[in-house]
C-alpha cells in the first residue's frame, strides 16, 4: 500500500510481480499464519484463546492500516489519533506474539495483563523509532525507499510534531509539500530537514525512549529468568536501531 520499491532492503513484491501477486502473496501468508496454530501443544481452550486473539489482531492491524491511509488525506491529525493508530497498526502485532505466548504458557489474568502492558509500549516505541529512522536513514541502513513517509504524505510523529513547531509560515509550506502528488526531491530533502531542525526529531526520541523504558521495566515482572533474557535482547536489538 505504501508502493515502496524497497523493503529489509530487497525489492517488495509488487515491483517484481505486480500488485495483484503481491495481495495475493499476502493473503497466502496469512493462511499460513493461521494453519501452524493447531500445531501448537496447548490444551483445547488455551488454544481457541490464542486463536480467538490472533484473529482479532489481525482485524485490529487492517483498523490502523486504514487510518494511516486516512491520514494522508487529512491535514490535522493530533498526537493522540496518531497514538490510537499505532496501537492498531504495529502494537497489536507485538500483543499477539507476546499474550499469545503468555496465553500458551498458562499465565493467569494478571501476567496477560502484564504482556498486553509490555508488548502495548514496545510496539508504540518500535513505531515511532520506524518514522524517525525514516527522516534520519540512510537508504542503505535503512533497508527501503528514504523520506518515504514525506513523498506519501503521511502525518508520521515527526511530521505532527513538526507542524506544531513550526513558524506559522513554515508548517503552511510543509502541509502544502506533504499535499502535493508529485514532489521535488530537493523539497522533500527540505522538509526532512525542517523536521530536524525545528526539534520535532529530538521530541520524538524522548518519547520513543520512554516507551522502550516502559517496556523494560516490564519485563522484570515476568516470571521466567531465561524468557526474561531473551525478552531483555530482543527489545536491546530493536532499540539499538542507528538513528
Amino acid at each position: 500500500m505504501d508502493q515502496d520499491s524497497l523493503r529489509r532492503g530487497v525489492p517488495t513484491v509488487h515491483t517484481l510481480w505486480g500488485v495483484n501477486t503481491a495481495i495475493n502473496a499476502g493473503d497466502a501468508l496469512f493462511a499460513l499464519a493461521f494453519e501452524q496454530l493447531p500445531r501448537l501443544d496447548i490444551p483445547g481452550e488455551r488454544l481457541k484463546r490464542v486463536l480467538r486473539l490472533i484473529a482479532g489482531s489481525v482485524r485490529k492491524v487492517a483498523e490502523g492500516q486504514q487510518m494511516d491511509l486516512n491520514f494522508e488525506s487529512s491535514e490535522d491529525v493530533d498526537f493522540d489519533s496518531y497514538l490510537r493508530m499505532v496501537e492498531l497498526k504495529t502494537a497489536y502485532l507485538f500483543m499477539a506474539s507476546f499474550v499469545g505466548g503468555a496465553i500458551a504458557a498458562g499465565a493467569d489474568e494478571d501476567g496477560e495483563r502484564r504482556a498486553r502492558e509490555f508488548s502495548r509500549s514496545l510496539g508504540v516505541a518500535f513505531q515511532i523509532q520506524d518514522d524517525l529512522l525514516d527522516i534520519l536513514a540512510d537508504e542503505k541502513m535503512l533497508g527501503k525507499d528514504h523520506y518515504s513517509d514525506i513523498r506519501q504524505g503521511k502525518r508520521s510523529l515527526p511530521i505532527i510534531k513538526a507542524l506544531e513547531m513550526l513558524s506559522p509560515e513554515d508548517a503552511r509550506w510543509l502541509k502544502d509539500l506533504l499535499s502535493r502528488e508529485e514532489k521535488e526531491e530537493a523539497d522533500v530533502k527540505r522538509g526532512a530537514e525542517m523536521i530536524v531542525e525545528c526539534g520535532a526529531v529530538e521530541k520524538c526520541r524522548k518519547l520513543m525512549l520512554e516507551h522502550y523504558a516502559v517496556a523494560e521495566e516490564l519485563i522484570e515482572s515476568f516470571p521466567n529468568p531465561p524468557a526474561r533474557k531473551h525478552i531483555r535482547e530482543l527489545v536491546d536489538f530493536l532499540r539499538v536501531r542507528e538513528l
